[in-house]
Formats: structure tokens, C-alpha cells, sequence
């Protein structure tokens, strides 16, 4: 009798730690599974955001690149260059090519000419005109070279500068200047959310928050580098560590206040800027 209730008590013994050992694999299966499945779709959403962030500076160049060869345009600066009188009708149809670049183009808040003395020969504010600026970032570049400046923040809202040489027959003739501002992103980001709990960020080159989808990330921190103690986050350092594998499909882990989390990160050409 007593052997019997051993042999019983060690069948369940070991059906029960059969049963757990069992329960411990499925559940490392069905975890690894939601791991994976998490990973695919964050890769997949930052793919889609890095396109359309690609696209959007891809569009402005375009955009940047018909003006260039704009005839009253390089007549204008060619006057303007050489000190001569510009036509009044002339002077006006640069104006209001100008006008309706910034009335129907998506981003732009407004657009500075230059001739070759860096002198702002038309603009959308009309009071910059005549003032002196981008002269050394506009003749330093290339023909068909882009210039792409990283968010400045000297005004009440946040912009960036894309610039273009113009030249023609080898001649320096000046250059177009675009002013873009952040409303774009912010619309691009603007209720993605593939995760209940995930944020999609758009950074410039040196980290700086440019647009984000959930408010409360943007007031915990505004620069990837420079993320505030109180979070207690290695993503800083990751982020500074992992800069160069950027584009090859890898998600990191992450912690913030303890609690592990992923991301996945796409650098796009133009720019190097991140999504």
C-alpha cells in the first residue's frame, strides 16, 4: 500500500513538472513569437514613415531644381549682378512665382533669392530684401549640390534651410533658398500609432526632435542626446553606439525607468535625417 501511494504521488510529481516544464516552453514560444511579431511591425511602420520623410525632401528638390531654371528668374539675378535696373514686370512675375511656390507647395514658409554678392534680391518677406545672408553657405557649394541645415530654432516656431546654387554656363549666378517649416512632419506623424504605447520621432542629423507623435514625449525630451536624468534611459548611448547600423533592419533594445522597450531606426540619404 504504501508503495502504491509513492508510485501515485511520483507519477504526479512528475506529470506536474511535466505539465510546467510543457507550460514554460509554450510560453517562451508564444513570447518569442510576440517579440518577433513586434519587431516586424516596427520595422515595417519605420519604413513607411523614412518614405515619406525621403519623399517629402526629394519633392522640395525637385520643386528647388524647376525654379533654377526659371528664365525670368536667371534674367532677374543676371541684373541684379551686373547693377543694372530691373524691369518692374519682371521683377513682379519673380515675385509671384515666389508667392505661389509657397501657396501651393507643402512645407515651404518662405523662399529667399540671392545673386552672387549673397544680396537677397527677392524674397517672400519682402523686408529681407536687400539684406546680406546665405551668401558663404550658397556660393561654397557644388553645381546641383543641396544644402540641408539641421532645425534652427531662432524664431517662435522651429525651421529648417534648403539651398541651391544656381549657375549658368559655369557662372555663379546666386542662389534659391527655401525656408521649410516642421508641419509637414508633425502632420505625417500625426496619429500613427501601430503600438498602443509607441512613439514615432523624426530627428535631424544631430538629434534634435523635429516631430513626434505623442505630446507627452516631446515635453520629456527634445534632443536623443540629451535625454533628461529623470527618465534613467540607455537610449542615448545606443543611439550614439548604433549611429552607423542605422539601416540594416537590426531592432535594439532599449530601457527607460527600467522597463525594456525597442526601436528601429532608418536614416534617410538627403540629409541625415532619422525616423
Amino acid at each position: 500500500m504504501k508503495i502504491r501511494k509513492i508510485f501515485i504521488f511520483l507519477i504526479l510529481g512528475i506529470s506536474i513538472f511535466s505539465l510546467f516544464t510543457l507550460s514554460m516552453v509554450y510560453m517562451g514560444v508564444f513570447k518569442h513569437q510576440i517579440d518577433s511579431y513586434a519587431a516586424k511591425t516596427l520595422k515595417n511602420a519605420t519604413h513607411i514613415e523614412a518614405n515619406q520623410l525621403e519623399w517629402f525632401f526629394s519633392e522640395r528638390e525637385a520643386n528647388m531644381n524647376v525654379l533654377a531654371q526659371n528664365r525670368n528668374l536667371l534674367r532677374y539675378l543676371n541684373y541684379s549682378n551686373h547693377y543694372e535696373t530691373v524691369a518692374p514686370s519682371v521683377q513682379t512675375q519673380v515675385q509671384n512665382t515666389l508667392t505661389l511656390y509657397t501657396q501651393n507647395i507643402t512645407g515651404i514658409e518662405g523662399i529667399s533669392i540671392i545673386n552672387q554678392n549673397g544680396i537677397i534680391t527677392a524674397d517672400t518677406h519682402t523686408p529681407n530684401i536687400h539684406k546680406k545672408a546665405f551668401g558663404d553657405i550658397v556660393s561654397a557649394l557644388p553645381p546641383n549640390t543641396f544644402y540641408y541645415s539641421d532645425i534652427i530654432k531662432d524664431e517662435v516656431s522651429p525651421y529648417m534651410l534648403l539651398a541651391l546654387p544656381i549657375y549658368e554656363r559655369d557662372t555663379y549666378y546666386g542662389g534659391i533658398v527655401f525656408k521649410l517649416n516642421m508641419l509637414y512632419f508633425e502632420k505625417m506623424l500625426a496619429g500613427l500609432n501601430f503600438f498602443e504605447t509607441s512613439t514615432t520621432i523624426v530627428l535631424d542629423s544631430k538629434g534634435e526632435v523635429a516631430a513626434l507623435n505623442t505630446m507627452d514625449s516631446m515635453e520629456q525630451f527634445q534632443n536623443i542626446y540629451q535625454l533628461p536624468p529623470s527618465l534613467l534611459s540607455n537610449l542615448s548611448t545606443l543611439w550614439s553606439k548604433n549611429q552607423n547600423n542605422l539601416n540594416n533592419e537590426k531592432v535594439f533594445n532599449y530601457y527607460i525607468n527600467g522597463e525594456k522597450k525597442i526601436y528601429h531606426a532608418i536614416t534617410i540619404p538627403q540629409n541625415g535625417w532619422s525616423v
